[in-house]
């Protein structure tokens, strides 16, 4: 009987129980592990759609914020109600959140790592957005990234 650290039989990486599990690596990367469920909407999801919608200076822009203290920084936003306004939680991986699709977006990356603030941003382009613009302390000089347009 093989043991829990046994090489997969069928080739490929991890052991026996990894493939079990689907936590087997591949190339290098993190465990693929699958999950029924389905991303969670970001914070305030249909307050930023309803917000940004709106006519006036803040049309079709939002405000994202992350690191530590994102969910005061954030409370104290969307409070005032003029603007669309959410947060990565603390420790999420922002490609496990639903965004809303809205064109432009201002982030405050507070202490969050640039590696980490460049995928929050990637992620924002990938549902819909047209520009990000993200600030944060780990950031110098800021960030700005825009979708890529293709010629007709």
């Amino acid at each position: 009987m093989p043991s829990a650290q046994t090489q997969n039989p069928a080739g490929g990486r991890g052991s026996v129980v990894e493939h079990a599990t689907g936590q087997a690596h591949c190339n290098g990367n993190a465990a693929a592990v699958q999950t029924s469920s389905s991303p969670r909407r970001c914070p305030w999801f249909e307050e930023v759609v309803e917000r940004a919608a709106r006519p006036g200076a803040w049309h079709a822009t939002a405000i994202v914020h992350a690191g530590r203290g994102a969910w005061e920084r954030a409370r104290e936003t969307h409070a005032v109600g003029r603007r669309g306004c959410t947060l990565l939680p603390l420790g999420a991986d922002p490609a496990t959140v639903r965004w809303p699709s809205v064109a432009n977006w201002i982030g405050d990356a507070g202490d969050l790592p640039a590696t980490d603030a460049i995928e929050l941003a990637r992620c924002l382009i990938d549902a819909g957005a047209e520009l990000v613009q993200m600030t944060g302390e780990r950031i110098r000089p800021s960030l700005t990234m825009r979708r890529a347009r293709h010629a007709a």
